[in-house]
């Protein structure tokens, strides 16, 4: 039977029993500003302060960005973890890739750019602004889980992910697929997703070994952050909302419950 690994967050783990049950697949919903991605770097944070290497890989944002804004929580340690490789954050968003094979940013990509015909130029334009695909991303992973020997992942986030169809059935068929072989790699997945209501069930989320929900709204007129765990498989859990802060510290969960009434 697998172990489990603690989140790092105050609360969290006392919920989950332990921590998360290892090499399986999380998901963690929520509205934007809710603190989705502080939680999900927490859980890196913690592992890599184990010396287990961890993976951010984003979909959406620039990481300079993400990392940026992590040395807001000074306990994160969030430049030296990366500098040490113990966290690696990789960019997988839509990139400016020309017909042969080549991928340039920056200064470069603008040069390239001048160089080219409007016409190509324009159809390049319209493929970078274009999600990458389950296919891409699930193999890209992969490769790069088995060479560095990644202990935890993040993907960030799941509605950045083209699948392979708009036909219902096919994009079902594509979302399982792509997340059983996320839990063949050997570490322990969180995704990210945008979905701000915890009753409208997806493909992904019945598909994953757990959901949890971060809540953000208002509580007898006051904004509040709340921690919700929807299902763990093998585990049990009170699936209650409980009140989320966010600290200096990062997240904190307290004993306290909720009611979004």
């Amino acid at each position: 039977m697998s172990g489990k690994l603690t989140t790092g967050i105050a609360g969290v783990d006392e919920m989950l029993s332990g921590g998360l049950p290892e090499g399986r697949v999380y998901i963690i919903n929520g509205p934007p500003g809710a603190g989705k991605t502080t939680f999900a770097v927490q859980f890196l944070v913690n592992g890599a302060l184990k010396g287990e290497k961890c993976l951010y890989i984003s979909l959406m944002e620039d990481p300079r960005n993400i990392i940026s804004d992590m040395t807001n929580y000074p306990s994160f340690n969030i430049l030296m973890l990366t500098k040490a490789k113990r966290i690696m954050f990789i960019d997988m968003g839509p990139k400016l890739d020309d017909k042969f094979g080549f991928t340039y940013g920056g200064e470069e990509k603008e040069i390239i750019k001048s160089a080219i015909s409007k016409k190509f130029r324009e159809k390049i334009e319209e493929e970078e602004l274009q999600p990458p695909t389950s296919v891409i991303v699930a193999n890209k992973i992969k490769e790069i889980v088995e060479k560095e020997g990644i202990k935890r992942l993040v993907i960030d986030s799941f509605a950045s992910i083209k699948f392979s169809s708009d036909d219902e059935k096919a994009e079902r068929r594509d979302t399982v697929r792509f997340v059983r072989q996320l839990k063949t790699l050997g570490c322990t997945t969180i995704i990210l997703s945008e979905m701000t209501e915890p009753n409208e069930y997806t493909i992904e989320q019945f598909a994953a070994h757990g959901v949890m929900f971060i809540h953000h709204f208002l509580n007898k007129g006051k904004m509040v952050r709340g921690f919700q765990i929807i299902k763990l498989r093998g585990v049990k859990v009170d699936t209650d909302i409980f009140e989320m802060g966010i600290t200096s510290n990062g997240i904190d969960v307290s004993r306290r419950k909720l009611t979004t009434v």
